[in-house]
Parts: C-alpha cells; structure tokens; sequence
C-alpha cells in the first residue's frame, strides 16, 4: 500500500479526533516513511515497516489526552436547535444522575485495582519484616532458653520469608497484569469518545 492509502486508512479510524491533532500524528508518520525511504527503502517497503493503520492508529489514540477526546465528542458539529435545548434541560434529572453514576463506577473500578496492589506489597512487606524478626529473635531464644525451641522459630522466620519472596514476584506479576487492565480501561473509555469506522 501507498502512503496516500496508508494515511486515508489511519484518518478513517480516528474519525472524531480533532483535526490538528489527526493532521499533526500524520505529519509525524510522513516524516518516518520519508526518512525511510531516504535510507533506500522503496514506498511501499517504508509504509510496511511502520506497521498496520490499526496498530497506529491505537496508539495515537493512546497518547491523545481523554479530556480532548471528551471535548472533541460533546463538542456539538452545528448550533443546537431551541427544542434540543429544553429536552437537554428537561432530562437533566434523568441523564445526569445516570452518568455520575457511571463515572462513580468506573472510578471505583480503578480505585480498587489499584488497592489490591497496595494490599499485596503491604502483606509482602509484613511478611517479611515479621520474618527477619522472628529469625532474629530465634538467635536470642537459642542462646537464652532452648536450642529447640530457637530451632523451630528459626524454621518459621525462614518460612515467612520465603512466602515474602514468593509474594513479591506474585505482587510484582499482579501488578504488570492491572497495569495492562487499567490501559485496556482508558482505552475503552478513549475509544467511546472517537467514532472508530471500520476500514
């Protein structure tokens, strides 16, 4: 494919998006293909290096801001008429609510995403700070009452700081996955606000 096709696809899936901000993301992947082809590539070579439209077009999409996007989608495209106007204000008491609803909803979501984190790395932490203490006072207990019985703690501190350990990497696993979700969130509520036409 052509840059001109290549461009006219990428433009087709931002439909909604601000003009200058659609112009200026293809001034940016003209520049590319053209620094491409200047390295010896032919046309048609360069615009497949760069990838599909789709997977561009994503992530234009990913580095526009939702309040633009937001703006870009409520913005009406002619002046509202004298009876859009009083059903707008006539529905307020219904539309409103619904939507505070809803945004108090995704909010929630996100909050408790980002709690389970919390709680995973502040479980791993007393496990192990628990652990290296409990090892600790293990040492004391053998030197001052029972070989035994220092033994034992010391085989409990060891366990707890092994669950840390497993802990952590299972922290750090859950964590990579609720940052993938939390994009998949903002890219969902980002692509409610751009019109996506199938290419």
């Amino acid at each position: 494919m052509n840059k001109q096709e290549f461009f006219e696809k990428i433009s087709c899936k931002l439909e909604g998006l601000p003009e200058e901000d659609v112009k200026k993301s293809i001034d940016y992947y003209n520049e590319m293909i053209e620094d491409r082809i200047e390295e010896g590539l032919s046309e048609e070579e360069a615009v497949e290096a760069m990838g599909s439209p789709e997977e561009i077009a994503e992530q234009i999409l990913m580095d526009t801001s939702l309040p633009k996007l937001v703006k870009a989608k409520v913005k009406p495209k002619r002046p509202l008429a004298v009876w859009e106007i009083v059903l707008i204000v006539l529905g307020f008491p219904v539309w409103f609510p619904l939507l505070a609803a809803f945004g108090a909803i995704l909010l929630s979501v996100y909050i408790v995403l980002w709690s389970v984190i919390l709680v995973l790395f502040s479980v791993d932490f007393a496990l192990a700070v628990s652990g290296v203490s409990t090892i600790i006072g293990s040492i004391a207990m053998a030197f001052c009452s029972s070989i035994q019985q220092g033994l034992y703690y010391l085989g409990f501190g060891l366990l707890m700081c092994g669950l840390a350990v497993m802990l952590f990497f299972g922290s750090i696993y859950t964590t990579k996955k609720i940052i993938v979700l939390s994009k998949l969130i903002i890219k969902g509520i980002k692509s409610f606000f751009v019109r996506r036409s199938e290419a």
